[in-house]
């Protein structure tokens, strides 16, 4: 029912969920503007660039295709080449994102015959997980979000919507084609049609891919080959042995909805015939977050947490369906046991929060991150840096994002240096036709290099010479203490970690 016509319940209902939606956006941007992870920073970079400047690169003048998420990048590149402000583009684009997911909530929620209470569960727990809010600035959010907007159009049997959000979803993410092959595969209605939604996702996607494996040299980004080769850890068990270890009650928080879709999935047999035409969305879902892990598993790249935001935020999804499902009883006793549970969870997602908030309002640091020094201090190194070495040349430490971006400086790095991974690519080109495939028409001879005159290098404890800068990690974090220091090229200074 359209909004013009529907009661004034509905319309209020609506209204609400939106201000809910918009508001916890904007609160959630405010609180986490000065504790972006570093990976984020390296899409500003690139948004900066093509929006200011009309290039494809994370160094200004030097042109890269690391850029994970190419549709992000465009978003955030448009809209900065109106504001003209990285982070007013980046507040912006959260906002609308939040908007547009509880739009989706509610959609899949009532073609589920579930009304708003799939919308009013799952917008919280899926803004609120510190997981998926540490990610702000990348596009887990914007894939999570499609992914919703997939799920309404599955339960609707529309293979023209699916199809047009399933190519903007792997457009947004090349690794989201599990996610839409799963949903579509375990959708009959989809089926029935296919060729209408899989046209539809390959003429959205494929101008894409075209154009960047043309022009860019390669249509998969180069990212895929610097992250396969430079695992720190197992993907598999990476989520609690790695981050649980430094960040237990944050990723407690975010895992316990999906802990609890998990077993709602493994039940749905006996609560399947109250949701409307016994919808498979449900297993669809949960298989999709399943075959996602698997997926970036069978990737071998390191555990980076957002890598886990798509199998969280589908079993999030499971746990809100069957929420909602439950408060939806006739009996009121199961209402008052999916309040309690609901209560119970929420609890545990807002103990970090307030953790966090005791310390310091905006955070200085995500509730989950894994870089080498906070961002603040990596904001005062790159500015104080660019001072420092005007246009030359510099040797990036091993994280570029935020001090590339406060720099502004030639600072060569694996992300803005395409020289410095040919070698790398060639050597997976010579063991698979698919990467010899993506770099087909990638031109060696047209590369650059940049030339470094300056070296940062990084080693654990303080500086003693008081030379360098020493950077203190969040407490409780695995990063250990250290300190940069600069100089010119020669023998490397710092050991990374």
């Amino acid at each position: 029912m359209s909004t013009s016509t529907a009661p004034n319940g509905s319309t209020g209902r609506l209204a609400g969920l939106l201000v809910l939606a918009a508001l916890t956006g904007i609160g959630g941007f405010w609180l986490l503007r000065d504790a972006l992870v570093d990976d984020a920073f390296i899409t500003l970079s690139y948004a900066r660039n093509l929006g200011l400047h009309g290039e494809w690169a994370l160094i200004r003048g030097h042109e890269a295709n690391t850029a994970t998420s190419p549709l992000n990048v465009l978003l955030l590149g448009a809209l900065v080449a109106i504001v003209r402000e990285p982070m007013l583009a980046l507040g912006i684009l959260h906002v609308t994102t939040c908007v547009l997911l509880a739009l989706g909530l509610r959609g899949l929620g009532q073609s589920l015959g579930l009304g708003d209470r799939v919308a009013w569960i799952a917008t919280p727990l899926l803004l609120l997980n510190p997981l998926l809010a540490s990610s702000l600035g990348l596009e887990t959010l914007l894939v999570v979000t499609l992914l919703v907007h997939m799920a309404w159009a599955a339960t609707l049997g529309d293979p023209v919507r699916f199809g047009l959000v399933a190519g903007v979803c792997v457009w947004l993410r090349m690794d989201s084609v599990v996610l839409v092959a799963v949903l579509f595969l375990l959708t009959p209605a989809l089926l029935r049609e296919w060729w209408k939604a899989v046209g539809l996702a390959a003429m959205v996607v494929l101008p894409w891919l075209a154009f960047s494996w043309v022009a860019l040299g390669s249509a998969v980004p180069d990212t895929l080959v610097i992250k396969q080769a430079a695992p720190f850890g197992e993907f598999a068990t990476g989520l609690f042995s790695r981050w649980g270890d430094s960040y237990p009650d944050a990723v407690l928080a975010s895992s316990v909805p999906a802990l609890v879709g998990i077993v709602a999935a493994l039940g749905w047999w006996w609560w399947r015939d109250r949701l409307a035409g016994r919808s498979p969305v449900v297993p669809a879902l949960a298989t999709a977050g399943a075959a996602h892990f698997a997926a970036i598993w069978l990737l071998g790249v390191a555990p980076y947490f957002w890598y886990y935001g798509p199998t969280v935020a589908a079993l999030t999804l499971v746990a809100a369906v069957a929420a909602a499902t439950v408060l939806g009883s006739a009996l009121p006793i199961r209402r008052r046991v999916g309040l309690a549970a609901l209560g119970a969870v929420g609890l545990v997602m807002a103990y970090p929060w307030v953790q966090d908030l005791r310390t310091r309002a905006p955070l200085g640091a995500m509730p989950i991150h894994g870089n080498w020094a906070l961002p603040a201090q990596y904001e005062m190194i790159g500015a104080e840096l660019g001072r420092q070495v005007g246009d030359a040349g510099v040797r990036g430490p091993g994280e570029i994002g935020s001090l590339a971006y406060h720099c502004e400086c030639a600072m060569s790095d694996k992300f803005s240096d395409r020289s410095r991974i040919v070698d790398l690519i060639d050597e997976r080109a010579a063991s698979s036709w698919l990467f010899r495939l993506n770099y087909h028409f990638l031109d060696r001879e047209e590369i650059e290099p940049i030339v470094v005159e300056y070296r940062l290098g990084w080693r654990s404890g303080p500086d003693p010479t008081s030379r360098g800068w020493d950077v203190r990690g969040r407490p409780g974090s695995s990063r250990r203490d250290g300190h940069f220091r600069l100089t010119p090229t020669g023998p490397a200074t710092g050991k990374l970690p």
